[in-house]
């Protein structure tokens, strides 16, 4: 593998020094009060070298809500994993860590953070709702429909569900554990499901959508 250049590795740096700032600016500040001065100075660098890497700063929003969902190890380790089950035992592998690497970039306490902050920004900035649902939503969801109909293909998983209503059937119980349990949890430290509430939930997801085939 080609090693990255020293100006490549500068650059690198720089950007997570800025993007560092930005992140600690917006949710202590919120989007709209947080102002490309206030970035510059809190990263010790110029208005001018800010822009030299974010055109607006909305670009920059977007990368700090990269570095707390895709860029994540787990998100992108799951993004990686394949999307074809073979067989049932697969298929139920693959919704376990689906519904695993959901959880756990969902309930991280600075993600919840962020949105708060867009809940409270969006009659201002409706654009951060776009921004936000670019992220982990509308990533999950197809990455998941693109398991569903995978496995239709290859027998494993029922041929009479609807993959899109079953996507949001899916996305919308974690989407439970990230609200009841983390969201409106301002006191307490947000905590993942147990792994036996997991194995249940896919249990019954399984139940619902598998063929059931020997093996």
């Amino acid at each position: 593998m080609k090693e990255p250049s020293v100006t490549q590795t500068r650059t690198e740096k720089k950007r997570a020094q800025i993007r560092a700032a930005a992140k600690q600016l917006f949710l202590r500040h919120g989007f709209q009060a947080t102002s490309t001065d206030a970035i510059a100075a809190a990263a010790s660098t110029s208005k001018e070298t800010l822009y030299r890497y974010y055109a607006k700063k909305e670009d920059l929003f977007v990368d700090v809500l990269h570095s707390l969902t895709i860029e994540r190890f787990f998100w992108a380790q799951l993004m990686e994993r394949s999307t074809e089950p073979k067989n049932t035992q697969e298929l139920r592998v693959l919704l376990r860590t689906t519904a695993q690497g959901l959880l756990e970039t969902m309930m991280q306490p600075e993600y919840l953070a962020i949105l708060r902050l867009i809940m409270a920004e969006l009659p201002r900035f409706p654009e951060l709702g776009t921004l936000f649902r670019q992220t982990v939503p509308e990533q999950g969801f197809n990455y998941f429909l693109t398991l569903l109909r995978s496995g239709q293909r290859n027998g494993v998983v029922r041929e009479h569900i609807d993959p899109p209503t079953v996507a949001r059937m899916f996305l919308g119980t974690v989407l439970t554990y990230a609200l009841l349990d983390g969201l409106m949890q301002n006191m307490q430290a947000p905590q993942i499901p147990d792994p036996g509430a997991i194995d249940t939930f896919v249990d019954h997801m399984m139940d619902m959508i598998s063929t059931r085939k020997t093996e």
